[in-house]
């Protein structure tokens, strides 16, 4: 049970590290920003690469699959029945992990890609500023 919380919080932590446009916006508006765009804020970048990595973030919104929080709860609730029941059913429970599994791998290889595309436009100031602000986040959710 507790690997099964694991996994969901990693995927919504995962989706909400990009969930929001990177756009610029007038002091007078509050738009709350993502990890990852807060890191990209702070390289100082070109217009050219923020035009280039806005691409990349809006292809990578677009592609990204929308989280059934129907299906999620469904999921927690047959977690409960297995969980009640005299003998757990573990080829039942095995196939709620696997399931779990393949979106939280497909979900982290997007994320990962996005990050690479994003590290590949930046000089290498930036790009070792973007690693070591990559590194303090993911210390930060461990």
């Amino acid at each position: 049970m507790r690997s099964l919380k694991k996994i969901f919080s990693i995927v919504i932590i995962s989706a909400s590290l990009v969930n929001v446009p990177l756009v610029s916006a007038s002091p007078s508006q509050q738009v709350n920003q993502t990890p990852l765009q807060e890191i990209v804020n702070s390289l100082e970048l070109t217009e050219d690469q923020q035009n280039e990595i806005s691409s990349f973030i809006d292809k990578y919104q677009d592609s990204r699959p929308v989280i059934d929080v129907e299906k999620v709860i469904e999921l927690k609730k047959e977690q409960l029945r297995l969980i009640a029941q005299p003998k757990l059913d573990e080829s039942k429970l095995g196939s709620i992990i696997d399931m779990i599994q393949v979106k939280q791998k497909q979900l982290l290889i997007d994320e990962m890609q996005l990050k690479n595309n994003i590290y590949n436009v930046l000089t290498e100031d930036q790009k070792t500023k973007f690693k070591s602000s990559l590194k303090s986040l993911i210390l930060e959710t461990n």
